[in-house]
């Protein structure tokens, strides 16, 4: 396979032939092993989430609520993730209902007043929002989290030919909005020296921001470089696949570079940004989909990285609790509190790597029935049971 590494500040793309990261074995959860526990826990994630979140039309996305960075992109995950589970193409239709709302609400400036930075009248339509500044802005983090999932759908429909009579239209012009819209945006921006904030007016480059919000963005261009592989993606700006796998592999070595490891525990420890404070449990769900996508495609991280990360999830946040497991509320022995309330949707992911993790997420969810806004690590646990992994 390709591994994709960067030395001495410059991106080197290295072609090796790496035996022991094969396909085949690079997947050391054998099927007998992930099947143990994931049949006797006890409940159906996939039913579990059908008498739940079934509907597509509750809770649609209004500009006036603000940014849809994350809770009115989860569905969207949701779904794919319940797709990807048992392949069932109604998933895909409830798929589309939150994405046309999504792309029906973007802007290119607030649809009332003038109280916004000039610059963002630019023709490049997004998500802004006023909740988090004192004005209009548009945030790196929210377009990259936003955008991702919807590539993801495009990314789904291109692989498999049978979809195409009933879905390859809306993929189509849903890449090309993303494309000619919130990638655009930030592509042209690549160089801009307005400062060091998250969002565009005061963009300075993704360096100076936490990691997780970049990483959002990062996974956008991740899964947009597997998009530029298929016959079926005719871009637009011919510079974009190249700029895709640069900003990728840079990001990757960037966050590669900030981690620390724990030897006793052979575990990752890392900030929420470069010099920052730990890194929290819940901002880290974007930080490990990001990883597993990257090891993935054979960006910089390898085998003995993605076990690294399962070990901080089994032996740095867990309480050792198999009953009735907690987790930290950071990615640290010492700092933040013992029993953390944050949400583990990505985090499940690592049951690849180490099938604790998928058991653990499970059985914490079932010792704690009232968390709420659980839709996505529910799908996602349907496809742990299922014996889906991420990029599947």
């Amino acid at each position: 396979m390709l591994k994709f590494v960067i030395m001495s500040g410059s991106i080197l793309v290295i072609a090796v032939l790496l035996g022991s990261l094969t396909r085949a074995s690079k997947e050391p959860v054998t099927t007998e092993v992930r099947k143990k526990g994931q049949s006797e826990i006890g409940v159906d994630w996939y039913k579990e989430f059908e008498s739940r979140y079934d509907n597509p039309n509750v809770g649609l996305y209004d500009r006036a609520k603000g940014s849809p960075g994350w809770t009115y992109t989860y569905p969207v995950y949701s779904y794919l993730s319940m797709y990807r589970a048992k392949k069932d193409p109604r998933w895909l239709d409830h798929t589309v209902v939150r994405i046309d709302n999504l792309i029906e609400q973007m802007r290119d400036v607030p649809d009332q007043g003038n109280d916004y930075w000039p610059g963002y009248k630019d023709g490049f339509k997004g998500w802004g929002s006023k909740k988090y500044t004192d004005q209009y802005d548009e945030f790196l983090v929210h377009d990259g989290h936003v955008s991702g999932a919807i590539v993801q759908f495009v990314k789904a429909i291109y692989a498999d030919p049978g979809l195409h009579e009933r879905f390859k239209e809306k993929a189509d012009h849903y890449l090309d909005t993303i494309e000619g819209n919130v990638v655009t945006k930030w592509y042209a921006s690549r160089n801009a020296e307005r400062g060091t904030e998250t969002h565009l007016r005061e963009w300075g480059g993704w360096r100076n921001i936490p990691h997780n919000q970049y990483l959002a963005f990062g996974t956008l261009c991740l899964v947009l470089q597997e998009v530029s592989q298929s016959p079926h993606y005719i871009g637009k700006n011919l510079d974009l696949p190249d700029f895709y796998l640069k900003t990728a592999l840079e990001m990757a070595q960037f966050f590669k570079d900030d981690l620390r490891r724990h030897k006793p525990a052979d575990a990752y420890l890392w900030d929420y940004k470069v010099k920052g404070r730990r890194e929290d449990t819940g901002h880290a769900n974007l930080d490990i989909e990001f990883v597993i996508r990257a090891y993935r495609q054979g960006i910089v991280f390898d085998e003995t990285d993605m076990k690294r990360f399962a070990n901080t999830f089994v032996h740095v946040l867990w309480n050792r609790d198999e009953e009735t497991p907690e987790f930290r509320s950071h990615v640290d022995f010492e700092y933040g509190r013992d029993v953390g309330d944050y949400q583990l949707r990505r985090w499940i992911w690592l049951y690849e790597f180490d099938p604790q993790v998928g058991r653990l997420v499970s059985q914490y969810y079932l010792s704690h029935p009232n968390l709420k806004r659980v839709n996505e690590v529910i799908a996602n646990l349907a496809c742990w049971q299922a014996e889906v992994v991420l990029g599947d």
